[in-house]
């Protein structure tokens, strides 16, 4: 879980990432973005974890604790310990700690020249006025890479 830090309209999203392993490859079960007042939300997002947990059947959850200073973490585990089914497994909590910008780790695992290039290439494609959803190949190439960038 990457968490926001602001209430404002034009704030940071909350990204919730789940990831299962097979054969030794991890792969991504679903990536979400999701919108909290980081001040007034917080059981929203507590409660939105748990509901992750459950339908995913997570034993694992690692948050980045730039934002809350594990307050989160430890009110997921209280609302676990609190729910009949989830308190018998035994999931485990990450916390991490960033503290590197993100546009950094970002461009660790990104080729920066080919995303500057297909950047430039989408504001040509933009302005010259053309539906994507006209070019089924591409609608669909360009959802799927949204999807994967979202994760970033």
């Amino acid at each position: 879980i990457d968490t926001a830090s602001s209430a404002k309209a034009k704030s940071d999203y909350f990204a919730f990432t789940v990831l299962s392993k097979y054969n030794g490859f991890l792969f991504v079960r679903c990536g979400l973005l999701k919108k909290y007042d980081s001040k007034t939300e917080f059981n929203n997002y507590v409660n939105f974890t748990i509901e992750l947990i459950r339908k995913y059947n997570i034993n694992a959850f690692v948050v980045e604790r730039n934002v809350f200073k594990d307050l989160d973490v430890v009110a997921i585990k209280k609302a676990l310990e609190n729910d009949t089914d989830l308190k018998k497994k035994r999931i485990q909590s990450i916390s991490i700690f960033n503290n590197k910008k993100k546009d950094d780790r970002i461009a660790t695992i990104t080729d920066t020249k080919l995303v500057h290039a297909a950047d430039i290439k989408v504001k040509e494609f933009l302005q010259k006025g053309y539906n994507v959803l006209e070019y089924k190949e591409l609608s669909s190439a360009i959802q799927k890479y949204q999807r994967l960038t979202t994760l970033n």
